[in-house]
């Protein structure tokens, strides 16, 4: 098991398809019955330039009036360069292209969009999302 792993730096050593927190966000919509669609795109128009591939959100919600709202996680490669070239670059398209490209569109089609965050209490965040769209009741 790799040292990070055990000093619970990390809850997995790399092999999960999705991050720690999206999991435990994907649970927690599971749990409240939340209907939602994991890790799609929403159009085959929003492509990162150079790319065939249409970017994918990590969570699209779909509300009681057919509208929809989007979650996305910023886990740690949005804010942390590493010394690692790969991870380092990686980072940086995820923030200065991927990232804005997602926010343009959104903001051109008027899609909601909401983002949470690795460093904080990212449940409690989706928790205030759901309640001011509606998914969930005050009280």
């Amino acid at each position: 098991m790799p040292m990070n792993v055990k000093r619970g730096m990390v809850k997995s050593c790399g092999h999960l398809t999705k991050s720690y927190a999206e999991q435990e966000i994907y649970k927690h919509l599971k749990n409240l019955q939340i209907p939602f669609i994991y890790d799609r795109s929403i159009s085959s128009d929003l492509v990162k330039p150079g790319g065939k591939k249409p970017l994918r959100f990590d969570f699209i919600l779909f509300k009681q009036d057919g509208t929809k709202i989007l979650i996305e996680h910023q886990g740690q490669q949005h804010f942390y360069e590493k010394k690692d070239p790969f991870y380092k670059e990686f980072g940086r398209v995820q923030k200065e292209i991927t990232d804005k490209l997602k926010k343009d569109y959104c903001k051109k089609h008027g899609i909601p969009l909401y983002e949470t965050f690795f460093n904080e209490d990212y449940i409690s965040h989706v928790n205030s999302i759901l309640l001011e769209n509606g998914f969930l009741n005050a009280g």
